[in-house]
């Protein structure tokens, strides 16, 4: 089915806004430590736990980078079950996915990242996405949130991404891909404060680069039948 496209600022926290002025406001929150590694397994494998929640996550050595060019955007289709491996094969995203997971997995609610990024340009957007791989390596879209930053945003901001309900089997993994756009789906973003992204000439287009500092998952489980 085909979706309207829509403004980075319609899956922040308080529902979708009327196109206008770009709502901005981060909601600052915390980082937690212990990052996993982009592109493959690391520590903080989502699974059942005590609190109902799982954390994979952390403040990173160095930053993780990724360049954005608004005339060549990351694609974005907010279809489900979409496959994504060919898009993840590019420079202008971030992927981190967990170790296989050993239980079976109930994801119900929506999750939230807690992310610290930086960008050269005056405005920037970051999209967090939620992706199933399976035994395969097999990687299919779960859903999408979306941010609009500005350059003076303080400290990390949070996204939501869900709702979601997805049951992951043994040896299933997850995966957090985190891009600074996703078109279709949305506008892009010219990097610029000049014009709205809808009436930004092509020449005021920047490339920008984006660092990122610490990211937090938080995702919501199930625990057993009565959860």
């Amino acid at each position: 089915p085909s979706h309207p496209r829509r403004r980075p600022s319609d899956l922040a926290p308080g529902g979708p806004h009327p196109r206008g002025p770009d709502p901005r406001g981060p909601a600052p929150r915390g980082p937690d430590p212990g990052a996993p590694d982009p592109g493959g397994p690391g520590p903080g494998a989502p699974g059942p736990g005590d609190s109902g929640a799982r954390r994979a996550a952390g403040g990173f050595d160095r930053p993780d980078v990724l360049v954005t060019e608004p005339m060549v955007p990351f694609p974005g289709d907010l279809s489900p079950l979409g496959s994504v491996a060919a898009a993840e094969d590019r420079r202008d995203v971030l992927c981190y996915t967990s170790a296989p997971l050993a239980d079976v997995l109930d994801v119900a609610g929506t999750a939230v990242v807690t992310i610290e990024a930086t960008a050269d340009a005056p405005t920037f957007d970051l999209f967090a996405t939620l992706v199933a791989v399976d035994p395969s390596g097999e990687c299919r879209h779960l859903s999408t949130g979306a941010r609009r930053l500005g350059r003076g945003d303080p400290g990390p901001v949070t996204i939501e991404v869900g709702p979601i309900a997805w049951t992951a089997h043994p040896d299933f993994r997850v995966r957090l891909e985190v891009a600074a756009s996703y078109f279709p789906a949305f506008d892009r973003n010219p990097h610029s404060t000049e014009h709205t992204p809808a009436a930004a000439p092509r020449h005021d287009y920047r490339v920008a680069t984006v660092e990122v500092f610490s990211l937090l998952l938080d995702l919501p489980v199930l625990l057993g039948d009565d959860s």
